[in-house]
């Protein structure tokens, strides 16, 4: 339903438009604010591509028009600037005016919105109209038609419950940014009740999605949930010729570490490591538990070297640090670089292999990626990471 890409592009502008102006850092350049305006462009993008690929011809030629207005030419001047890491200042126009600048972009996008709105009402009032008069003509059919009507109002509320799930996110993330509380609280009307109904469902959504791509043990990400931010990320630094890189984290031995002390022991090295590089990783990083005792960071804005000097800062921690009721333990580190050509699975691969490198040659390493030969379509990398079967690596 092109319609549900309409509204989730809209929205996505709209927290691009909370990005620039909350998070900000006038004066001086931050990768990690660039990084997660990239993100949000992006998925903007993406929207829009998909509501031109399913609405009709009249709405492509609408919303054409609309993109080709001078207010949203603007709009997007200034986001990809912010985006792409140039100097947001060099655009002719002052500070004061961007949030008027793109509010104007989102307006324009609300027009499209309502028109795609009323053709949509259009279709249904003429599948409607048919249908009567089907009916009317031929009483057999009508519980036949009955149930495909249901079936498609069905269908189209499952989509504008998914599309609203997802604004309904990223609202509650911006009104928690500026420190305000929901809706709802010290009401005394009659909508009072069906708020707080709503707001407890919000909760129980957002715990869902919370459990959905974290790990229980450590709090940090999944798979799930790292699959799905690293290929946003992915897509931006393919897009924009951005550096990206990977770096995976293999606890040395700890089979040995379980076997000693205990996997109550273990779990506490694992507990421990993940607060360890959560404190020194920036903001803009993503990272998850892989399984077992693996980990993996991706580092948008940050060549291999940045990545590998990353590493070692960790590794450094790790062989120093002491605890009472821990062992003593280290880490050994994968580090590859994002080149063109790569997908998640290629550079995970990559990363992969500097890995192994670090494990035979002795443990407590970082190995960055090199290929040794030049990579062709018969180059394979080691693993799938679609299907990475937990193991200890020791």
């Amino acid at each position: 339903m092109s319609l549900v890409h309409l509204i989730r592009a809209k929205e996505y502008l709209g927290q691009t438009r909370a990005t620039l102006l909350v998070l900000s850092p006038y004066g001086r350049i931050d990768p990690a604010w660039h990084a997660a305006m990239g993100s949000r462009l992006g998925l903007f993008e993406a929207s829009i591509e998909r509501f031109v690929k399913e609405t009709s011809p009249a709405m492509r030629e609408t919303l054409t028009g609309a993109m080709g207005e001078p207010e949203m030419q603007l709009t997007m001047r200034l986001l990809r600037a912010a985006s792409e890491g140039r100097p947001i200042e060099q655009i002719d126009l002052p500070r004061q005016r961007w949030y008027e600048t793109v509010t104007e972009g989102i307006n324009l996008l609300r027009e499209v919105e309502r028109y795609s709105l009323a053709e949509v009402l259009g279709q249904a009032q003429a599948l409607h109209d048919k249908a009567r008069s089907e009916i009317l003509l031929q009483r057999g059919g009508l519980l036949l038609i009955s149930i495909l009507l249901t079936w498609l109002a069905i269908s189209s509320l499952q989509l504008l419950m998914q599309a609203f799930e997802s604004v309904l996110r990223g609202a509650r993330r911006a009104v928690g940014d500026q420190g305000q509380e929901r809706r709802g609280k010290g009401m005394r009307d009659e909508t009072a009740e069906i708020t707080q109904s709503f707001n407890q469902l919000l909760d129980m959504v957002d715990n869902l999605n919370i459990k959905a791509s974290t790990d229980p043990l450590t709090g940090a990400l999944n798979r799930y949930g790292f699959h799905e931010l690293a290929s946003v990320e992915l897509q931006r630094a393919l897009r924009y010729h951005r550096n990206l890189a990977m770096v995976i984290a293999d606890v040395d031995h700890f089979k040995k570490i379980n076997d000693s002390h205990g996997h109550a022991t273990g779990d506490r090295v694992l507990i421990e490591l993940t607060r360890l590089i959560r404190e020194n990783m920036r903001g803009a990083d993503i990272f998850a538990r892989w399984g077992g005792e693996e980990f993996i960071i991706m580092t948008p804005e940050t060549s291999a070297e940045a990545a590998a000097q990353l590493a070692e800062k960790l590794r450094l921690l790790f062989e120093t640090f002491r605890t009472e009721g821990l062992p003593v333990f280290s880490v050994s580190f994968g580090v590859a670089g994002f080149v063109k050509g790569d997908d998640l699975e290629t550079l995970f691969a990559k990363a992969d292999q500097a890995l192994y490198r670090a494990k035979e040659a002795g443990r407590n390493r970082v190995e960055v990626f090199e290929w040794i030969e030049a990579p062709s379509e018969t180059t394979v990398p080691s693993r799938n990471i679609r299907i990475v079967p937990d193991r200890a690596r020791g």
